[in-house]
């Protein structure tokens, strides 16, 4: 089979000229789309994680997944902010070293009391038992038991949830 004739001839300058500018091009989208997908760090936790927080010099970021359930979305964002918070608190290399199963708890406490205390505020049909739940999800979802006792992880709970508890809903 043979080419048309306007796909063989040669280009020209112009023509040369025009198909390296679209080369580059198309280089610098695929290298912005591998940054991309570099810098997400969500792949590399597993599928049951809502988010991640990192700090990046001294630049917080979050990262949540959004599902089908997207009510709780601002509950999850609550959870994140908290951690921002408390990596403000610490600094960004410390925060960027690995906990240890204690700072693990009570940063995790204090996030999951944030995410209560949202859900308090925004959701009518949520009430003070949120706080309630924080001790349970941490020994549940978060695997707290393995390092922790069951009293230790209801003390540094109820620690974490008092400064919350005493705040008005705003409806």
């Amino acid at each position: 089979m043979r080419l048309p004739a306007a796909l063989t001839r040669p280009l020209g300058r112009l023509g040369n000229l025009a198909a390296l500018a679209f080369v580059v091009v198309l280089a610098f989208q695929a290298g912005q789309q591998w940054e991309i997908a570099r810098g997400n760090r969500l792949p590399h936790f597993d599928r049951t994680t809502a988010g991640t927080t990192w700090c990046d010099r001294d630049a917080y970021q979050i990262a949540l997944r959004v599902g089908p359930d997207s009510l709780t979305l601002g509950d999850e964002l609550a959870h994140e902010a908290a951690h921002v918070q408390q990596m403000r608190a610490i600094g960004c290399v410390a925060a960027a070293r690995r906990a240890t199963p204690s700072e693990r708890l009570h940063r995790e406490a204090g996030a999951l009391c944030a995410e209560a205390a949202h859900a308090i505020a925004t959701h009518p049909s949520r009430d003070v038992q949120e706080f309630d739940d924080v001790a349970p999800q941490l020994e549940e979802q978060y695997g707290m038991t393995s390092y922790s006792s069951l009293a230790e992880i209801s003390a540094v709970a109820d620690s974490a949830c008092a400064p919350f508890r005493g705040k008005k809903a705003k409806r």
